[in-house]
């Protein structure tokens, strides 16, 4: 049976209360009246940092819960996540439900920007059989181990003392840190590499760049292993691969959700239509063009990308109506559509319209896509002068 997750809601309290106890028990604690009272009020008070999740089975009964903080720190610019309690009843153990809870917070924790989730673990109840009673158990499913790495999330070890009743209990703290995992930048700087190196310099985290040359290096064993079409860009963020530069950009803004270059729920829709177009027909139909390939008019309808003014009307449209492509904030499909903009009026292989000029014009002052051009122009004089 998989439970429903969802936040709880003020009419779940007499749910939720005899878990609460039931936790307490667990710890061998007593919280007074008025302090859960006030707890509860916190948890559906937008302007508090405190979150309450269930579990409901498939009969609507609330069979586990969890509470999460946000707070500040001194070691990190974003927010940091605090799993504080985890409790599953007994009937849910070994289902997998406690794993799931630690998932939705997880997930709540990227949703709001936290660059670090951690918890504390009671080792006692390890040596209980580590079930997912009391505070988050070392032992958490598979499939949650697989969750955090590919959120990019690292794990890390701490050893606490807490007292408490009268003796000191060990923790253990377990940290969920994205900023330890070494970001590695496959690139060559005359290649659609300059696309994904502007949005690693707006995402703003340290990176490795590996120069790599063409029909040499970028077809040696090594890099064939990272990207098998022998191609650039390609980025490594720990164990993940990712290739294909509007990937790369859609994966950076979800991965590191602090630099808001992601999209609301209100732009989804817009940002993944002109991101998605720009990958196809417009790099496309600007290919062919510059190939010197002219589709024939009774054949048009066997090209996915359509004819060549068609796209350049289409591509009008996307930069037309809104500051940028997704609405009124720029996100990283300016990026990638930017890009190709830029590089076609640059380059002549896209018509010199003023809506492309005007567009670019807005999105070419950032900082970040000047720092990318000046590092990409150095790399290009470095592998010249080789």
């Amino acid at each position: 049976m998989t439970a429903i997750l969802r936040p709880l809601e003020p009419a779940d309290r007499a749910a939720w209360e005899p878990l609460w106890e039931a936790y307490q028990r667990f710890y061998e604690v007593v919280i007074p009246p008025e302090t859960t009272d006030l707890t509860w009020a916190r948890f559906h008070d937008p302007d508090e940092p405190m979150h309450a999740l269930g579990a409901f089975d498939e009969d609507g009964r609330l069979v586990g819960i969890v509470h999460a903080i946000f707070h500040r720190s001194c070691w990190l610019p974003q927010w940091t996540c605090y799993l504080q309690d985890l409790y599953v009843e007994n009937t849910q153990r070994g289902l997998g439900t406690g794993a799931a809870l630690i998932d939705a917070v997880a997930d709540l924790a990227r949703k709001n920007g936290a660059g670090r989730l951690y918890w504390m673990t009671h080792e006692p109840m390890q040596r209980r059989g580590g079930s997912m009673t009391g505070s988050p158990s070392a032992r958490v499913s598979s499939s949650t181990e697989r969750r955090f790495k590919r959120l990019g999330l690292h794990k890390g070890l701490a050893a606490l003392l807490i007292p408490g009743n009268g003796k000191t209990a060990e923790l253990r703290q377990h940290e969920e840190d994205l900023m330890t995992e070494e970001l590695v930048f496959y690139t060559n700087p005359m290649s659609r590499g300059r696309i994904a190196r502007w949005m690693l310099e707006e995402i703003g985290q340290p990176y490795r760049t590996e120069l790599l040359t063409f029909g040499e290096t970028m077809k040696a064993p090594e890099y064939l292993a990272v990207n098998p079409m022998g191609k650039v860009p390609a980025i490594r963020h720990g164990d993940t691969i990712v290739t294909e530069c509007a990937a790369i950009c859609a994966y950076l803004a979800d991965t590191f959700p602090e630099k808001a270059l992601a999209p609301t729920p209100e732009e989804r829709a817009r940002y993944y239509r002109w991101m998605f177009f720009a990958a196809g027909p417009l790099e496309s139909a600007v290919t062919m063009k510059g190939l010197g390939f002219e589709i024939p008019k009774d054949r048009l309808r066997m090209a996915g990308c359509g004819g060549f003014g068609d796209v350049m009307n289409t591509l009008e449209m996307a930069v037309s109506g809104s500051t940028y492509v997704a609405g009124e904030r720029f996100t990283a499909a300016d990026v990638y559509v930017g890009s190709h903009i830029g590089w076609g009026l640059g380059f002549g292989s896209i018509e010199k319209r003023q809506a492309f000029v005007d567009y670019f014009g807005r999105i070419s002052g950032r900082e970040a896509y000047k720092r990318a051009n000046a590092l990409d122009d150095e790399a290009g004089k470095t592998m010249q002068a080789a």
